[in-house]
């Protein structure tokens, strides 16, 4: 059986207990494996609703929970399942599926929320309420009778139009939920849970929970981030800041390690694109530590070499992620090595000095994702190195997305100027950390660690970063 690390709730989940519809794909693309169908043959559009991919969706969907419940075993299983109502439209395999599901599994084993949103015109002070009832009509038709309403509105939604709602969308009072604007983000949890929305779904699952949610931590954290003083600057390098969303886990990462020392930290947006030898110095230069997060493609990567080399020369805190880590890589060997033009053949097919790679050994004996290395992977650690000291134990594991590897016939020559590589694949002998001898902090990782990191408890990597960033200040 697979397992899964659920940092939110702190507690192991089964791989079915969280789906997504590529799983689907996979699935039915292996069953006609022998028609050597393509991944087209099953592109999400036209007759997606059939019954045929209707019965492989509820089949998909329920196994974990259905079984146990048919059975009659005491363990229950969970199933949460997030339907995007953007996506496919009325012609999801998962809107299809769901009801049959429902009459399946009986009403009590399953329980629908629908999130909806509700405009609010602050010219007149009204809430508008029409458009939540159209989009209940139309997932009625469909078979989907919602058990509860979440009603997403930049203020709170009173009394009246809640009751209204239940009213026409035919569900308890009790059941319709104002999840309004909210100062911090993680006030939404504590704001369901004033209004029951956890007591509503486990009265209906009949599930045994005796005790009430224990939401000190939370309570703690948000205590703490309205109570923060200090501040840090942190310089995000990469060639996608025009729009934050796109490292929008680095950035949350960082928050969530500045919450660590009750520090807040001042994402300073760098292109790097824009960095050159004339102003990259200048550019940085208010920087008390730089991440140089993940990406694909030779455009802005001079940036992140300039920027990787600022870090080193002036013992600046840098943490390297994923392409951050092949960036510091070749940064040293071009400047400390003194291998001219040494590159990736991501960036440079042709260069003399293959530090970053591709090699067609160096997946032998793992699964993978197509050409790409996906998923969690085991890393050794290197004892007395400073990312041992900040995890603490010997062996990690991580989460990957990447194509090419750090090339080690090179590594002897790395080790020599002061290359440690603190982090190794146990099953491939391929780098996963380096870090540098005689600086405060210059690590980076093959790997994506923001991917693991969560308000109450922050990756290591980066609470390495914010501390020795702290102390540069």
């Amino acid at each position: 059986k697979t397992y899964f690390y659920e940092p939110e709730s702190k507690r192991w989940c089964r791989m079915m207990n969280d789906q997504v519809i590529g799983e689907l794909y996979i699935m039915k693309l292996k069953q006609d494996s022998k028609k050597q169908l393509s991944a087209c043959s099953y592109a999400p559009v036209g007759r997606i609703g059939t019954p045929e991919k209707t019965d492989t969706a509820k089949k998909h969907k329920a196994p974990v929970s259905a079984t146990p419940i048919k059975k009659g075993i005491q363990e229950t299983f969970n199933t949460l399942i997030s339907v995007d109502p953007k996506v496919y439209a009325k012609q999801h395999m998962f809107y299809r599926s769901s009801p049959v599901a429902r009459r399946e599994l009986g009403y009590e084993n399953t329980f629908f929320v629908h999130n909806t949103l509700v405009p609010y015109l602050k010219t007149t002070g009204e809430i508008k309420t029409k458009p939540t009832q159209h989009s209940v009509k139309e997932i009625t038709g469909l078979g989907i009778q919602p058990d509860a309403l979440l009603l997403r509105c930049e203020v709170k939604v009173d009394k009246k139009s809640r009751q209204k709602v239940a009213l026409f969308c035919n569900v308890s009072d009790e059941a319709v939920i104002s999840v309004e604007d909210v100062d911090i983000i993680y006030e939404v949890a504590l704001n369901l849970q004033k209004q029951h929305l956890d007591d509503l779904i486990v009265n209906h699952l009949r599930l045994n929970c005796n005790e009430k949610a224990n939401m000190d931590d939370w309570i703690a954290l948000i205590r703490k981030i309205k109570n923060i003083k200090k501040e840090v600057t942190i310089g995000l390098v990469g060639k996608y800041v025009s729009l934050h969303d796109a490292y929008i886990s680095v950035y949350e990462s960082l928050k969530f390690a500045g919450y660590k020392f009750d520090t807040k930290v001042n994402v300073k947006w760098i292109n790097s694109e824009n960095l050159t030898i004339e102003n990259y110095e200048d550019e940085l230069k208010d920087c008390k530590g730089i991440v140089v997060p993940g990406g694909f493609g030779v455009r802005g990567t001079d940036g992140k070499i300039l920027a990787a080399k600022y870090c080193r020369e002036h013992k600046l805190p840098y943490l390297g992620l994923c392409l951050g880590m092949q960036i510091a890589l070749i940064e040293f060997a071009n400047n400390c090595l003194h291998l001219e033009k040494a590159n990736s053949t991501e960036f440079d097919p042709e260069t003399p000095y293959k530090i970053i790679d591709y090699l067609p050994d160096q997946y032998k004996g793992i699964k993978m994702g197509g050409t790409m290395r996906l998923g969690n992977y085991e890393c050794k650690l290197a004892l007395g190195s400073k990312v041992h000291e900040l995890y603490k134990t010997d062996l990690i594991v991580e989460r990957h997305r990447h194509r090419y590897e750090f090339n080690n016939e090179f590594k002897s020559q790395f080790e020599e100027k002061g290359m440690v590589f603190s982090g190794i694949n146990p099953q491939t002998n391929l780098c996963e950390i380096i870090e540098l001898k005689d600086h405060p902090f210059f690590v980076a990782c093959q790997f994506h660690p923001e991917f693991k990191s969560r308000p109450l408890d922050p990756h290591p990597l980066f609470v390495g970063l914010l501390e020795a960033s702290i102390k540069h200040e």
